[in-house]
């Protein structure tokens, strides 16, 4: 598939999921994903509640692990229709995204640095998050 029409494609999805009644598809669950040479875990809890009826917040657990090496992040974060923004305060890390598809995650993740870094993480079926 061409880029062009991909992201067609993916600017499709985005506003299908957008239309399916204004709500934001819901983050609760568990996603996985791999950031470099890291496999992402993100363990995520969405509130039935809006804010300000414009997004939905969420939190949870993100694990980083490679190797042996793990990182272990609490983050929070809102959901609308068309777009997933979360946060690590301690490190200054921030996530901007959106659903793809109900199972499918795409993002930028920015570090204090300023450095940003691709991820794309899916939902794992049937499995559900520990509360943060």
């Amino acid at each position: 598939m061409l880029a062009g029409n991909a992201d067609a494609a993916n600017q499709a999805n985005r506003a299908n999921l957008a239309n399916a009644g204004e709500r934001a598809p819901s983050l609760t669950g568990v996603w996985e994903g791999s950031v470099l040479f890291s496999t992402v875990r993100a363990e995520l809890v969405q509130e039935t509640a809006m804010v300000n009826e414009q997004a939905y917040p969420f939190s949870g657990v993100v694990t980083m692990q490679s190797g042996s090496e793990k990182a272990v992040y609490h983050v929070f974060g809102f959901v609308s229709p068309d777009t997933v923004a979360g946060m690590h305060p301690p490190s200054g890390a921030q996530f901007l995204g959106s659903l793809f598809s109900p199972d499918e995650l795409r993002g930028i993740i920015t570090l204090k640095s300023g450095q940003q870094i691709s991820l794309t993480a899916f939902r794992k079926p049937g499995a559900q998050p520990v509360a943060p």
